[in-house]
């Protein structure tokens, strides 16, 4: 049957990605002795059915950890530099996300004016989304 085919070929992968995912340490550490010989920002590990890249990214900045998982409002500096200092270390951003799900936009979509529909439509489309497939395990 199509659906006892689909759990056990998802529970061999989810098996193969973690013992893939137990061997990259140790690429990493192979991969991490040659590029100090050689000054490499990735270097190929070749082996007989193929090849395993392992890239050096540079390093990125990132807020400070407050907590376990929050990071510091990087914002709160603002008032403590000056404008110029600011605005050559931070971009501000403002992002705007919607409000409601489409259901609640639908709902109050219907009751605005005609004209306000009109420009809503110039912006903003539902869409249906792609059913999920959740494999048992």
């Amino acid at each position: 049957m199509v659906v006892d085919f689909a759990i056990e070929t998802n529970r061999m992968a989810k098996r193969a990605a973690t013992e893939v995912e137990a061997i990259k340490p140790f690429m990493r550490d192979t991969a991490q002795a040659k590029a100090t010989i050689s000054g490499a920002h990735s270097v190929d590990l070749e082996g007989s059915l193929g090849v395993v890249q392992v890239v050096f990214p540079g390093p990125v900045l990132q807020a400070k950890k407050v907590g376990k998982e929050k990071a510091a409002d990087l914002s709160q500096l603002e008032s403590q530099l000056s404008p110029e200092l600011f605005n050559s270390i931070f971009r501000k951003k403002t992002v705007v996300e919607f409000v409601d799900d489409a259901k609640g936009y639908q709902e109050k979509f219907a009751k605005l004016s005609a004209a306000q529909q009109n420009l809503l439509k110039n912006f903003v489309e539902v869409v249906d989304s792609t059913p999920r497939v959740n494999i048992g395990k």
